[in-house]
Formats: structure tokens, C-alpha cells, sequence
């Protein structure tokens, strides 16, 4: 259907447009948006679609062969939260009769399975000493205050890690409802859309890999695991009033150092090396499509543009919801904007080495 097909072009700029530019300058509030984003779009997918299961899986590979191909900066993880929200969203959908309890539980579980991914990630790359200093760095400015350590049992790196899930779990509600009752509020607002033609602009070509441009130094990933490091290890060596040697800090400094160089040189490439072999395997029987997804980029972002000076004048929730109605509205009714032929159609996923794929 046209509407699955112009969803999934939106989605695709979305992960590989916005998602791409927010890992590019490591925005903290990344899970959210394009998870969120991601939920409302599989929602509206569902509801155009008669075959929910295959329409949300295939509309979820192809857009991870374009976010493979025009988006260096995403890490590994982010393919992985993606793929997450499509087979969740496939599996809510065509299981559950009751639209607004699949779209809620999709809200709730895309969320929440960012937000894990990046404790686990953590935990898995810094150890239980992350963890351990937090603890012990909290209860040196308690002390500095005169407050009291913290002996309730709950440490303070439990509390942050709570408050972490507890803040993607409420994003993800909110975004659940949203997306239970979204297919109304397009529908009225698709009564009195006026017909929307394309703007002029170039267009749109796949890439041959997307070149890697050299990033400023302090947003290289590995000055962020080195400064890091420097900071569990001497939070260990100095605060703790049980380690006053440099024992502890030596030792916490080589093993952290040796499980990155294993996820930067080794782990996290061969990931990427074998994600990108399935997805450039796959390219091939979806050449068609990829090609009317890209054949709307450009209109897509020359209207994105022009939208979001429209909304100048509302301010933050309200200015972005208004802005993705607009969007999707826009997506649904434009004209004028022709379908490619069937053909044979390839973006050149670039192979390893062009990103570290780390997920920090």
C-alpha cells in the first residue's frame, strides 16, 4: 500500500536523518527520540496495513539497509534497538485485537529496551567499578556536606540506574498512548490538509558509502572512555576511605582498558561486519522499494524544513507534536511525486572500518 510504503520513508529519514545526526554529536536524549519516534510510525504502519506482521518486519528491514548505508555514526546498538521495536511491533500488533493495548505495550517495551541496553552496555564495557565509584563519589559530597553516608541498603548508583529506567519506562507510556490514538488524530487532520505538492529538489541518489568525515576531538568516543576511566580510577584510589593506595586504581585501569580495546578493535566490528553482510545480502530483494524510499528524501526534508519554521511560534511538546502531525500528514497526502520502476536497485552498504559501531 502507498501509505505503508510513505511511512516507511519517514521512518527511514528519521532513523537515518535525525537518529544518525543525534549519535553524530552524542545527544543524551537519543533513545527517546528516534525510539519514540520509531513507536508512533510502527503504529500507524499497523494500522494501514492488513498483513500487520510482514508490512511492520519488511518496513523495519528496509530501513535498516538505508540507515546501514547514509548513517555512519549510528553504533551498533542502535540497529539492534531497531530491530527490537520492529519484531515487538510485528508481534503486538498481529497478536493483540485491541489496537491502543499493542500500541501501549510497543511504547513501553521500545523504551525500556533502549534504556537497558545502554545499563548493560555500560556494565559490560567499565565493570562493576563504574558502579563502585558513583557509590563512593556520591558519599564523598555527602560527607564534604556533612550529611550522612548513604547506608540504607540502596546504593546511590542504584537510585541513578532506577531513576534512568524510570524515565525511558514514563517516555514510554506516553509515547504507548500517543500511539494508540494517533490513527484518529491523522484522520481528522488528513479531512482538511489542503493537496500538498513536491518543492523543488535535488534528487535523491543512493549513496556509494557514506564517507566518514573526521569528527571534532572531544566527540571522539575514545577521549569519552578515557576520561571515564580517569574518573573510576581515581575515585577508587582517592575517595574511598578503604583504598588509599594505587592498587586499586592500577588494576581497574588495565581491565577496563582491555575489555575496550576488545569491543573497539575486536567485538564491535565483527558485529557490524556481519550485521552488514545479512543486510547487504537482503538489499537485493528489496531493490524496488529502497528506491521509492530514497525517491522521497528530498521532498521529505525540504518539507521538514519548511515545517518546522511553520511551528516557530509554539514552544517545546506542543511545537514538536504539531511538527510530527504535520509530517505525517504531509507523508500521506503530497502528490506529484512519481514511483520509481521495478529494478534492480543497490545503496552500497559500506563495509567494515567505515564506523567503530561501539554504542558508547
Amino acid at each position: 500500500m502507498r501509505a505503508v510504503e510513505r511511512l516507511t520513508a519517514l521512518w527511514a529519514l528519521s532513523e537515518a536523518g535525525l537518529g544518525g545526526f543525534l549519535h553524530a554529536v552524542k545527544s543524551p536524549l537519543t533513545g527517546t527520540v528516534i525510539g519514540g519516534a520509531a513507536v508512533l510510525i510502527i503504529c500507524l504502519i499497523a494500522h494501514y496495513s492488513e498483513k500487520k506482521f510482514l508490512a511492520i518486519l519488511r518496513a523495519g528491514t528496509i530501513v535498516l539497509i538505508i540507515k546501514a548505508a547514509v548513517s555512519p555514526y549510528s553504533p551498533f546498538t542502535a540497529y539492534i534497538a531497531l530491530a527490537f521495536q520492529a519484531v515487538a511491533g510485528a508481534v503486538f500488533f498481529s497478536t493483540i485485537a485491541h489496537f491502543r493495548t499493542a500500541a501501549f505495550l510497543l511504547g513501553i517495551t521500545g523504551l525500556m529496551e533502549s534504556a537497558l541496553q545502554k545499563v548493560l552496555l555500560l556494565t559490560i564495557l567499565y565493570g562493576k567499578s563504574l558502579w563502585e565509584s558513583i557509590n563512593v563519589f556520591f558519599g564523598y559530597v555527602a560527607r564534604q556536606f556533612g550529611l550522612a553516608d548513604f547506608n540504607t541498603g540502596m546504593s546511590p548508583s542504584f537510585w541513578l540506574i532506577m531513576a534512568y529506567f524510570v524515565f525511558y519506562g514514563a517516555v514510554g507510556v506516553f509515547v504507548g498512548l500517543l500511539g494508540g490514538s494517533l490513527p484518529e488524530t491523522i484522520a481528522r487532520a488528513m479531512k482538511t490538509a489542503p493537496p500538498i505538492t513536491p518543492i523543488d529538489s535535488p534528487v535523491a541518489e543512493a549513496p556509494a558509502g557514506s564517507a566518514r568525515r573526521r569528527k571534532p576531538f572531544w566527540k571522539n568516543r575514545l577521549l569519552h572512555s578515557c576520561l571515564l576511566i580517569s574518573f573510576i580510577a581515581v575515585t577508587l584510589t582517592f575517595l574511598s576511605p578503604v583504598m588509599h593506595d594505587t592498587i586499586r586504581g592500577v588494576a581497574t585501569i588495565v581491565q577496563t582498558v582491555a575489555v575496550l580495546l576488545f569491543w573497539y578493535f575486536f567485538a564491535a566490528p565483527l558485529m557490524m561486519k556481519i550485521l552488514r553482510h545479512i543486510l547487504r545480502k537482503k538489499e537485493a530483494g528489496y531493490g524496488h522499494d529502497i528506491r521509492n524510499v530514497l525517491t522521497l528524501f528530498p521532498q521529505l526534508k525540504a518539507h521538514a524544513r519548511q515545517r518546522w519554521i511553520e511551528t516557530a511560534e509554539k514552544n517545546g511538546f506542543v511545537r514538536g507534536w504539531y511538527f510530527i502531525i504535520g509530517m505525517i500528514v504531509l507523508t500521506l497526502s503530497i502528490e506529484g511525486v512519481p514511483q520509481q520502476p521495478a529494478a534492480q536497485c543497490t545503496v552500497f552498504i559500506p563495509k567494515t572500518g567505515d564506523t567503530d559501531g561501539s554504542g558508547l
